[in-house]
């Protein structure tokens, strides 16, 4: 009995330990630009040798390596899984549709393969820049913010980014401030910029030392003027800095045609649609999954339900379930939305669900397209249990049909006249004590209430993020734990200054706030945490050494 308890053991612990042997490839975005700059990470349970194949001939590696690990413990079976990461930073410098991988990590005789990834690499999309001054060109270095459109279509994207010139070679950059957007409209960020990669360009005459960092794409809401304010910095060539501020930029928007069809779903850029049934063989009375599934480039993230044209036997049973599949690339979301819809089906016989249609705006050939999916055919056995009862819905096009099983031995017509006029009479009494009952009102919040529960907010939301820095700190995820860790600062200070809804615009709110408090002293510390911030995320590389030491210090200016 013991050797065959041993021997289970044995195999349980050899299969845990088989299961841990995991390769993982993947890179940080799957759709780059020419010469934009991306990463390819190795996330490995398995120590060895570590190499990758189908690496693109024109792919350039840059920045060097970095690396991490982290441990975590299955507390059921005790068992410590080491994982470790090696990214590679790098650009390709031709277009094209390119497959990496595996990677293969060799430990011992056995090597363990990863999986593949894919990644698209277009043509470097055009930027401009506009508004250059005599006396920025006279600077030893100045910034601008360069776009690729200065006229766009409501819910077109834009894509913009900072780009410094310079006279002299830099080698980082500190206390950069980024250019400022209407509060509403949301940055999303392109590919790894936030590295320095330098190169030589001419420009109005003149050589200069350049570089591009913080694109984005945005989709810039409402029409008329979108203002871009400023971005601040200080370029450093070695121990001597240069202050830049940047010029501001404005983006018009205009208005879609009027006269927009019916069927306009918002959508603004190339789509085309596809629908789809999960059956075609079914009871009367079952409910069938409606899919409809809209896929291309532009504004995905926009677009509102598609109405269903439906006839009569088929009704929506709740409101559809929308998936979402897409990434944000330089000409915008590209992927797909998917709508579920639950459909009764009451009618029984051989049924047509017509085709779907919509329409979207065309940014090239500016004008409203419709397209349409294909139709379904649906098959429906007749289910004598079932009857249909109709009425209108709020939409004069559709009818809501349900169908209810016929209860047996049913009494619901029996009584007399005066059992009914009695019913009938009681309804409006019914109906004005519910009318009392919905318009009281609930008591309103007291303020002291809100600000308590929004700071209570704030700090679950302070400890998540102590709780994702620690990661970050150990794994390949630099400009995620930089932007986080300064996110942690300024969430910390402002639960310390009693900002329960406001938040912190700049480091100097915080500095000023401490001078007030009579904490000057702190302010030394607190600038060399900032500074440390911002060499090692728009310096030239990181490590996980300095990535620790700054972790430690906020965590201890935290628990002071």
């Amino acid at each position: 009995m013991k050797f065959y308890l041993f021997t289970y053991c044995l195999l349980t612990i050899g299969l845990c330990y088989s299961q841990n042997k995991k390769v993982e490839l993947s890179v940080s975005s799957n759709d780059v630009e020419v010469g934009e700059v991306f990463n390819i990470t190795v996330t490995s349970t398995v120590q060895g040798e570590l190499d990758i194949d189908n690496l693109p001939s024109s792919y350039i590696q840059d920045y060097g390596i970095s690396q991490g690990s982290n441990q975590v413990m299955d507390h059921n079976t005790g068992t410590v899984t080491t994982t470790i990461f090696t990214s590679y930073t790098g650009i390709i410098t031709k277009s094209g549709n390119y497959k990496i991988g595996p990677a293969y990590v060799k430990a011992g005789n056995k090597v363990y393969p990863s999986n593949t990834v894919t990644i698209n690499v277009g043509s470097k999309t055009p930027m401009t820049t506009t508004g250059v001054s005599n006396k920025q060109l006279n600077d030893p270095a100045f910034g601008v913010i360069e776009s690729n459109k200065s006229e766009i279509f409501e819910g077109e994207p834009v894509l913009i980014a900072a780009k410094i010139y310079a006279q002299y070679d830099p080698s980082h950059i500190s206390g950069y401030q980024s250019y400022d957007l209407n509060s509403t409209v949301k940055k999303n960020q392109i590919g790894h910029t936030n590295n320095i990669k330098v190169s030589e360009e001419r420009f109005k005459g003149k050589r200069y030392y350049t570089f591009s960092y913080d694109k984005n794409i945005v989709f810039p809401d409402g029409i008329g003027k979108f203002q871009i304010d400023p971005f601040t910095l200080n370029l450093h060539q070695g121990h001597k800095s240069f202050p830049i501020t940047s010029n501001g930029l404005i983006i018009k928007i205009k208005p879609l045609p009027a006269n927009a069809p019916k069927n306009f779903i918002g959508g603004v850029g190339k789509f085309k649609i596809e629908t789809s049934i999960d059956n075609s063989e079914i009871n009367q009375g079952d409910v069938i999954l409606f899919q409809v599934t809209i896929s291309g480039v532009g504004n995905l993230q926009n677009l509102t339900n598609p109405v269903l044209n439906l006839p009569k036997g088929f009704s929506i049973y709740g409101d559809p379930i929308i998936e979402e599949n897409y990434n944000i690339g330089t000409h915008g979301a590209d992927g797909s939305v998917t709508f579920k819809y639950n459909l009764q089906v009451s009618e029984h016989g051989q049924l047509t669900i017509p085709s779907t249609a919509i329409s979207y705006f065309d940014i090239d050939k500016e004008l409203y397209l419709e397209i349409a999916s294909t139709k379904h055919i649906v098959n429906t056995k007749k289910n004598d249990a079932y009857i249909v009862h109709s009425k209108k819905s709020n939409n004069s096009n559709q009818t809501e049909l349900i169908s209810t099983k016929i209860p047996e031995n049913s009494n619901l017509l029996e009584g007399t006249f005066f059992k009914k006029i009695l019913l009938w009479s009681s309804i409006p009494v019914i109906g004005f004590i519910f009318l009392l009952i919905i318009r009281k009102k609930k008591p309103a919040q007291k303020p002291e209430e809100s600000n308590s529960n929004n700071l209570k907010n704030k700090s679950e939301e302070l400890s998540s993020l102590i709780s994702k820095i620690k990661i970050e700190a150990v794994s390949n995820q630099n400009d995620l734990f930089y932007a986080n860790i300064e996110k942690t600062i300024l969430l910390h200070f402002e639960l310390i200054m009693n900002l329960a809804t406001e938040k912190i615009q700049n480091r100097q709110q915080i500095f000023g706030y401490l001078k007030n408090a009579h904490e000057d002293h702190k302010i030394p510390l607190i600038e060399e945490i900032f500074q440390k911030i911002d060499v090692e995320r728009y310096g030239i590389a990181s490590s996980s050494d300095s990535k620790k030491e700054i972790l430690a210090q906020v965590l201890s200016i935290i628990e002071q």
